[in-house]
């Protein structure tokens, strides 16, 4: 047995393989996103986080590109998903069974098998599902200098792949070579801290997202000395710092940091500053020992916080 992925991933809900270009496909529905990873765990690419609505169910097909489907009046709540020939099979839990219809119309749904227990994952086994197939990715990548993803064959041009980009990277005018961003935008939700390009590009994150449920993620800052990142969770009341690539997560405080709403990192003394309304106060930790202490107290709702190391 292998793990293939443990960083920043809460709740796969579905996988999908790609057996042609040896890639796993994973649904992390507690962020609303689908990554892409070899069978190893290498090479993991986020690939959608906008506009996924709540997705559960995943399929790919690289014979021919990838499908997506979703709910609606005859598919009310589906989950599990899986294709053969011209069924698609997948759970639904308004309907408590495993169904099928014909993958291009949804007109003519029928139950497989009914449960009582909520029916989660589903998948044909079939020596049929995986047939040989030429892959344009398996001679150079394609030509793309870091990841090939194969899509629909008439896709780029009728190529049927495209250059994706590691972590840290992101894709040439060119659309195939790959340099690294030394510059992005770090950023916070409810549910992840993410990196992602200035630019308009098909790179989602430059960083691996930090992801955790329960989780309220607010304040950030970063030390480019270390390539690392602090964050502060609001649901569980701590500040964290962890290096880019989502490795070496440590606690800095989990004491009276009931709420910190902004952080703010001192690059020259090393120290990191923080505010918390529900104390409302402004605190300072040095981070080569974790002493902190309080340098500001009474204050009315303390939000948002920057320093400037060079003036003081």
């Amino acid at each position: 047995m292998q793990v293939v992925l443990n960083v920043s991933v809460d709740y796969p809900e579905n996988l999908a393989v790609d057996w042609v270009n040896n890639k796993l496909y994973v649904v992390e529905s507690s962020v609303n996103r689908i990554d892409m990873v070899d069978f190893d765990g290498s090479n993991r690419v986020t690939l959608i986080t906008e506009n996924l609505g709540n997705p559960r169910g995943l399929a790919v097909d690289p014979t021919v590109g990838k499908t997506v489907v979703h709910g609606g009046a005859v598919i009310p709540h589906p989950f599990g998903i899986s294709l053969f020939e011209h069924s698609v099979y997948f759970t639904d839990w308004t309907k408590m069974a495993v169904m099928t219809a014909n993958k291009f119309s949804d007109s003519s749904t029928q139950v497989v098998f009914n449960t009582s227990q909520t029916p989660h994952g589903v998948a044909v086994i079939h020596q049929l599902k995986q047939p040989y197939v030429s892959n344009p990715c398996s001679v150079d990548r394609g030509v793309c200098e870091q990841i090939c993803v194969l899509s629909h064959r008439s896709d780029n041009g009728g190529l049927g792949y495209r250059c994706k980009c590691r972590m840290g990277y992101d894709i040439h005018a060119d659309g195939k070579r790959c340099y690294a961003v030394r510059q992005f935008l770090l950023f916070s939700s409810q549910l992840a801290v993410r990196g992602i390009p200035f630019n308009l590009s098909s790179q989602e994150d430059i960083i691996l997202p930090v992801t955790g449920s329960p989780s309220y993620f607010v304040g950030v800052d970063f030390s480019a000395e270390d390539d690392s990142i602090f964050f502060s969770d609001t649901a569980k009341d701590i500040i964290y710092k962890q290096k880019v690539d989502g490795t070496g997560r440590e606690v800095l405080a989990a004491n009276r940091v009931d709420g910190v709403e902004d952080l703010a990192y001192d690059w020259i003394s090393k120290n990191l500053y923080w505010t918390d309304p529900r104390y409302r106060s402004i605190s300072v930790m040095k981070i080569a020992d974790k002493s902190r202490r309080t340098i500001i107290r009474n204050l009315n709702n303390p939000r948002a916080i920057v320093v400037h190391p060079l003036i003081g």
